[in-house]
């Protein structure tokens, strides 16, 4: 009867030991899981540190550029593509109307961009477009033009660009302008001074 009650006895220590290495092993388990998610998760603060950089929507003033001066507005469509619309004034022969004169009219813009890099510096390319709609100097919706002009221009830009999430937007670079269909070109530069938010 004392050999069955030290063999249960045994039995019960062997098994406390077994479950405790066991819980041991879980603890450890545990822990290298929780240490490897640890490590993991430092590649995703990269990633939210990158989110923060993230370009979101901007308004800036150009000068001369597509015009003497334009407010813009843009915003982001997908990562590292842009759209903008803006309000412009320029009385470049462009706007020349029946008479061959020049003189002040508003112009409305869009350009789509693309921009290269990691950020805060950028490179940017794009394309748009450019209508002359509003006559200053008669302060009148304006669309009498001389044989082979009109109100419609190309404009594009490969510039240099500063942006950060929330902050100072500075722009800079190449922006033609281009009349069709008379194909008169403007090789004009811009510059832009803004705020992204």
């Amino acid at each position: 009867m004392k050999k069955i009650q030290f063999f249960i006895f045994a039995l019960f220590l062997s098994s406390g030991v077994l479950s405790q290495d066991y819980f041991s092993m879980l603890d450890n388990k545990f822990f290298s899981l929780h240490h490897y998610h640890n490590r993991e998760a430092l590649p995703a603060d990269t990633v939210q540190q990158r989110d923060k950089n993230e370009l979101g929507s901007a308004f800036f003033l150009e000068l001369i550029g597509r015009g003497y001066m334009s407010l813009n507005f843009e915003y982001q469509l997908i990562p590292k593509n842009r759209l903008s619309f803006g309000l412009g004034w320029n009385d470049m022969e462009v706007n020349a109307t029946k008479g061959g004169d020049a003189y002040p009219f508003l112009l409305l813009h869009g350009l789509y961009t693309y921009i290269a890099g990691k950020g805060p510096s950028y490179f940017e390319i794009g394309l748009g477009a450019t209508y002359a709609f509003f006559d200053i100097r008669n302060f009148e919706f304006h669309n009498e033009f001389a044989k082979g002009e009109s109100p419609f221009s190309l404009n594009g830009v490969v510039g240099y660009r500063r942006q950060i999430k929330e902050g100072f937007l500075f722009r800079a670079g190449f922006t033609p302008l281009l009349q069709i269909p008379g194909f008169d070109f403007w090789p004009l530069i811009g510059l832009s001074f803004g705020y992204s938010w």
